[in-house]
């Protein structure tokens, strides 16, 4: 079990209801006398009309199946990567219109992120969203 590895999320107030999720953190210090370690899970689509902060959940991590060749790995600058409740995005052009996408990140290095779900190989991305972007707005690219 390593950063990015698949997870389900099952809320203990919602227990018919599951959420898609990998790990993104693995705090280092251990408690001895509960033999647990706390790690951080990120949630690919949360619903956030039933998702509050410091509910209690059970995550189950999936297996990793290795497919015989090793996939591409995505990275984007991190000033692409944006964050809103929680929920990490970033803005796609195709065909001259700006699309918000719900993405998994990884790893984070000097020079970017990984992005483990979201986005596939060719996609365009905004590096520097600095300007307000509208869901399915036109855009021009320079």
């Amino acid at each position: 079990m390593g950063i990015g590895s698949p997870a389900v999320v099952v809320l203990d107030s919602y227990p018919d209801k599951q959420f898609d999720a990998a790990l993104v953190k693995v705090y280092p210090a251990a408690d001895r006398q509960k033999g647990t370690v706390k790690i951080e899970v990120q949630i690919a689509r949360p619903d956030l009309q039933i998702i509050k902060p410091e509910m209690s959940v059970k995550v189950s991590f999936l297996e990793i199946r290795s497919p015989g060749k090793l996939e591409p790995v995505i990275t984007v600058p991190k000033s692409a990567v944006r964050h809103d409740e929680g929920e990490a995005y970033v803005w796609t052009v195709r065909e001259g219109i700006v699309r918000r996408v719900s993405v998994v990140c990884g790893l984070t290095t000097e020079t970017g992120i990984e992005v483990r779900q979201g986005l596939k190989d060719g996609d365009s991305v905004v590096i520097t969203p600095d300007v307000k972007l509208v869901n399915g707005g036109k855009v021009s690219v320079r």
